[in-house]
């Protein structure tokens, strides 16, 4: 039931459209029908494909071309250096396979980044139940998988290539043997694997690449040179290219001079020859305007036009990438529309260093114009990436402040931390802005005593600011001031100190700058909470439905949906039923709208509609209601909320006579409420006897079973007998023989006089 700012969802990642698209293919391109044949032999559903090799072995290529070839959907994912952080890399998955499925992922993409959830645990598994319920298989390529590098990812991958379900084909293309169970899945025959020994060229195919180039650009070949080039090169793809490429405008004689066209050895061995030859034969002979935005353009994982415009600081940026695609010059398109490029990675590696040894001054600069850049067209991470390895600090600071609670709250944790780790914490302490980033990343991953501690930082760094550091205006110093007070008020909610929740919010509503509008639908959702739980009932409800006003025009769902949640709760606790149920179905609706299903705030309507079903005699839909609420309520570690569900779970299960459950559940919400200092209103209270084991009175001291009270609200509701036994799950006989016993130990020989009897006594909407 937290509402603060502190729960906000943000959007879920936006996958880069190029990450999502199989490379198109090059012009001139060698096809290799046999290859993409044995590829598509070799890989089938249920089954793990690998794609292993160094650079330039042509694997991407490869299965690009197969999957362009093979009937059925394929869905596709290239991983880029952002994508260790494992809610980052299986939103990619995720979005790769909702393109090409629609529906097809539901549960998996509310699950991903949700607050609580873990992506090998909760979203995997939730994901293979969803590809296993396919009705055709569906093909999933992970190009550029060493780059995931990252433990977690590596179990969430294992995970799935485990119980691989024989609706998925799974192809993993990477630089690097993965992390994963091989040898198991090797034993079992369960993995199909493709190496450098595999995307060798033939010398057939040698020669059939030089006789395309040769048309396609007027080269010049001797009699014996492409033997003698697939000698050199042992048929590495890059190798041939590069000779074909040193061969553009010289003479009919074969390849000479320092080359790696004559290294044999290891990939690695190799890449470091063509660097040199990369370096000495490729780059310097080219013009000095050329070459200088190339070198420029490399500090970008993937450009554009415009973006190396921005970058480089050269009008003529476009039209000199343009002419470097045009001679092939190891520029690599990552889209059909022919927008967006990168460089292949070992003529990148040379371009950077040959950046950073001819304009090392305008590194930094460069950075810094690449992250205003990509700030400004919604590519937050790439932005403070490049932001970190600039030169303007407080552009660096801003962007990290402004965007890594936003990453926290969709679950990207990893990423966020990082940059706090590359900052420092003592950056962090001296900048208000960042101490109340810090405080707010504590309460998005459920650490009361981050939040407490870095909202203290944050407000000393507000009265004593560091020298030299740029100052914030009034409004910045009120702003920071209000969501020092709101990340204290999730603290108190957390830790159940419930008095001082209200203070704290108190406080922020203080600080709120008069004629500035209505605060935020949260600061407000968060008033309605503290009244709540101060047992101010009305003034609770009329905060909220402020709220949820505010929430909608400003377009706040999650504040919506617990603000909603809460109120049908309060009208279930107030026997509203009807009004409840409606309440609760509302609140769903809009978190299935806004992908908020998954999130722990949810767990309140739940708990409604379990109250709900408990009161009108569904004993067994409340406890599937109570055990959701319950799941949802234990992520966000709340603790006065987990104490609560677990004891209406408790009262649901003590109507089905399941003692036990109910005494284990009950015993453990007081351990809970024990840990609380400050609990407040409950309205599920494992010390109130109102809500312990059912004792209904009845004359001569007579006490009734939970299912005897159950039973007998039931004939006072005018339920016949198969009704009850149908809310109740009882056969018919069974549910007479209930009877028989109540009207023994009530004195009574009808219906009519059990009914009149529990209408007398209160026992018609009790506990």
């Amino acid at each position: 039931m937290n509402g603060s700012a502190a729960a906000r969802p943000g959007p879920r990642r936006t996958v880069l459209r190029t990450q999502l698209v199989a490379p198109p293919p090059r012009p001139h391109a060698l096809p290799r029908t046999s290859l993409t044949d044995r590829l598509g032999a070799v890989s089938a559903p249920g089954r793990l494909t690998l794609v292993v090799a160094g650079a330039g072995w042509g694997k991407t290529t490869l299965v690009a071309s197969w999957v362009r070839a093979e009937p059925g959907p394929a869905a596709w994912f290239s991983v880029d250096a952002t994508d260790s952080d494992p809610v980052r890399f299986w939103g990619g998955v995720v979005a790769a396979l909702d393109g090409v499925v629609p529906g097809l992922i539901s549960r998996s993409a509310q699950l991903l980044g949700a607050p609580g959830t873990s992506t090998a645990t909760d979203v995997v598994p939730a994901l293979l139940d969803e590809l296993a319920a396919l009705d055709a298989p569906v093909t999933l390529v992970v190009d550029d998988y060493h780059l995931a590098d990252s433990a977690e990812v590596h179990r969430g991958v294992a995970l799935l290539v485990t119980h691989l379900p024989a609706t998925l084909r799974l192809v993993l293309v990477s630089r690097t043997e993965p992390p994963l169970p091989l040898a198991r899945l090797r034993g079992q025959g369960r993995v199909a694997e493709l190496g450098v020994e595999d995307l060798r060229l033939s010398a057939a195919e040698s020669a059939e690449l030089l006789a395309a180039e040769a048309d396609a650009t007027g080269t010049v070949w001797a009699p014996g040179d492409a033997t003698r080039l697939h000698a050199r090169t042992e048929g590495w793809i890059i190798g041939v290219h590069l000779g074909v490429l040193s061969r553009r405008g010289h003479s009919a004689t074969a390849p000479s001079g320092p080359s790696p066209l004559a290294t044999a050895g290891p990939d690695d061995e190799r890449a470091r020859h063509l660097v040199d030859y990369l370096r000495g034969e490729v780059l310097r002979p080219l013009p000095d305007d050329l070459r200088r935005v190339l070198r420029r353009t490399a500090i970008l994982d993937a450009f554009r036009a415009d973006l190396a415009v921005a970058v480089t600081g050269q009008p003529d940026a476009a039209d000199l990438l343009a002419r470097a695609e045009r001679e092939q010059l190891f520029v690599v398109p990552l889209d059909v529309r022919g927008d967006w490029f990168r460089f292949h990675h070992l003529f990148a590696e040379v371009l950077r260093d040959d950046l950073a040894r001819t304009e090392p001054d305008l590194v930094p600069q460069m950075h810094t114009r690449a992250a205003q850049w990509l700030a400004a067209h919604d590519q937050p991470v790439a932005a403070v990436r490049h932001a970190l390895a600039g030169d303007d600090p407080e552009l660096t600071a801003a962007l990290v402040a402004r965007h890594a609670p936003v990453l926290t709250r969709i679950g990207q944790v990893q990423t966020a931390l990082s940059w706090f780790r590359t900052l420092g914490d003592d950056v962090c302490r001296a900048d208000p802005r960042l101490a109340a980033a810090r405080a707010l990343t504590g309460a998005h991953t459920g650490r009361p005593h981050e939040i407490v501690s870095w909202a203290a930082a944050a407000e000393r760094a507000l009265d004593s600011p560091t020298p030299g550091r740029p100052q914030l205006t009034p409004g910045e110093t009120t702003a920071a001031r209000i969501e020092i007070a709101m990340l204290r008020w999730a603290a108190a909610i957390f830790a159940g100190e419930f008095a001082a929740s209200r203070r704290h919010v108190d406080e922020a509503l203080r600080l709120f700058p008069a004629g500035a509008g209505a605060p935020s639908g949260f600061m407000l959702l968060a008033l309605g909470v503290a009244r709540f739980r101060t047992g101010e009932a009305d003034a609770s409800w009329a905060t909220l439905v402020e709220a949820e006003s505010v929430a909608e025009d400003r377009g706040e769902p999650l504040a919506v949906v617990a603000a909603r949640g809460l109120r049908a709760l309060q009208a279930a606790l107030g026997g509203r039923l009807e009004e409840a149920a409606r309440l609760a179905a509302s609140a769903e609706a809009v978190a299935e709208q806004n992908g908020l299903v998954e999130h722990f705030n949810t767990a309140t309507l739940r708990a409604a509609q379990g109250w709900v079903a408990l009161h009108t005699g569904r004993q067994r839909k409340a406890v599937g209601l109570f055990r959701r609420a319950l799941e949802l309520v234990q992520r966000g570690g709340l603790r006065v909320e987990v104490a609560e569900v677990l004891t209406a779970l408790a009262m649901a299960e003590d109507r089905l006579g399941r003692e036990a459950a109910a005494r284990e559940h009950r015993e453990e919400a007081e351990r809970v409420v024990a840990t609380c200092p400050d609990p407040g209103y409950m309205w599920a209270d494992p010390r109130a006897p109102a809500h312990r084991p059912s004792a209904s009175p009845a004359h001569n001291g007579v006490v009734l079973s939970p299912r005897q009270a159950e039973i007998l609200r039931l004939l006072a509701a005018a339920l016949t007998t198969v009704e009850i036994g149908e809310r109740l799950q009882l056969s018919p006989r069974t549910v007479e023989a209930h009877l028989r016993t109540l009207y023994r130990k009530l004195g009574v020989r009808s219906r009519t006089a059990a009914a009149r009897y529990a209408v007398e006594h209160g026992l018609t909407d009790g506990e």
